[in-house]
């Protein structure tokens, strides 16, 4: 389980001067909360977020090193590991001009 403090991310198509780009969104987690049912992380950026879906985003993107396969709209934990492979994908994405995944030219 992250704490507050950690770093959550997530890879998004964003608006930047009339033009879509990709971009590494980047929140901390200011709070979790706990009940008898589920924990939730909670962030700026990010509704409240299932602990157990975080958790398995992360594996996922960490075993993104190799494949042909990205990882999009779906946040995980921003770690040594993770931060570069979503980095990595971001600059992919721009530099090939990826912009017709949401159907924008």
């Amino acid at each position: 389980m992250l704490n507050a403090g950690d770093m959550l991310g997530s890879i998004s198509q964003v608006t930047v001067n009339d033009e879509q780009v990709w971009r590494l969104i980047e929140s901390p987690i200011i709070g979790i909360l706990m009940n008898r049912k589920c924990t939730r992380y909670w962030s700026e950026r990010f509704p409240l977020l299932n602990v157990e879906d975080v958790e398995l985003n992360t594996c996922m993107v960490q075993n993104m090193t190799n494949t042909d396969c990205i990882f999009i709209e779906e946040v995980f934990h921003l770690n040594d590991t993770t931060k570069p492979i979503a980095e990595n994908w971001v600059k992919y994405l721009n530099d090939n001009e990826y912009r017709s995944l949401y159907g924008f030219n």
